[in-house]
């Protein structure tokens, strides 16, 4: 059963903008270790960034209280596919995210399912 469903989409030209002006600090404060590993190595980081950003913040109004952006993880699961970690969240605990980014515009939808329980 289905617990929550979060989506949010994130400008790729305005965040590219923010990475620009801030650079590694900005990065750093949002982003895991693994996670700047993997977007640093693309063609277009601003495209991945985004995306993992935008997945953020959708699990965060899924979950529906603060949590940091440090809490929150975005990996590449088998054939590829993003998998989601949440601290917290880890015990019998079932996500589904999907990441997409087209033209200027990344998006993401988190879905939790209802056997999740916080530590």
């Amino acid at each position: 059963m289905i617990r929550g469903v979060g989506v949010d989409i994130v400008d790729i030209r305005r965040f590219g903008r923010v990475m620009e002006r801030y650079g590694e600090r900005f990065l750093t404060r949002l982003f895991t270790d693994g996670e700047r590993e993997y977007c640093s190595r693309k063609w277009r980081p601003e495209y991945h960034y985004a995306a993992r950003f935008a997945a953020k913040e959708a699990a965060i109004k899924v979950i529906g209280r603060r949590l940091t952006f440090m809490d929150i993880e975005v990996l590449r699961g088998e054939r590829g596919k993003p998998v989601l970690q949440v601290k917290g969240y880890e015990k019998g605990c079932r996500w589904h995210i999907s990441l997409s980014h087209d033209g200027d515009y990344s998006v993401a939808y988190v879905i939790m399912e209802e056997e999740c329980e916080a530590r």
